[in-house]
């Protein structure tokens, strides 16, 4: 996802970093209008090509693994059930907290995913993400 978003900011607003170099010159750049439609049009249509596979499975697959693997890989890096929950349902896969526990705690039989530091990242934003839409 970085690697994503680091080449729509060069290729459309013309960024060469995303790095703080604490010099106002080249933390700050003008961009027009149509720049930032252009961007953010670009960062969209990455989202959906990232959920394709999603999309047009008939099976639910997260980063090319089952639910159940990473689940068991969110609850090696240290994921609270509440936090798989949330990650779970920001991926359109819905879980009772129960069953995410039977999985980290009974089945020693499922192989944790292995995840990209990136892979692991995305997850836990989209667990803060979903937060502010729970009740």
């Amino acid at each position: 996802m970085e690697k994503t978003i680091e080449a729509i900011a060069k290729n459309y607003l013309g960024v060469e970093t995303l790095s703080t170099r604490n010099n106002d010159s080249l933390d700050f750049t003008e961009v027009s209008a149509w720049g930032v439609k252009d961007a953010l049009n670009a960062a969209y249509r990455a989202g959906l090509e990232d959920q394709a596979v999603v999309l047009n499975s008939d099976q639910p697959i997260i980063f090319g693994n089952r639910p159940e693997a990473v689940i068991r890989s969110l609850g090696e890096q240290g994921f609270t059930d509440l936090g798989i929950s949330q990650v779970m349902r920001s991926c359109g896969i819905e879980m009772k907290l129960t069953d995410i526990g039977q999985i980290l705690h009974n089945n020693d039989d499922i192989a944790p995913a292995e995840l990209s530091k990136e892979q692991s990242n995305a997850m836990q934003y989209r667990a803060t993400l979903y937060q502010g839409y729970m009740k």
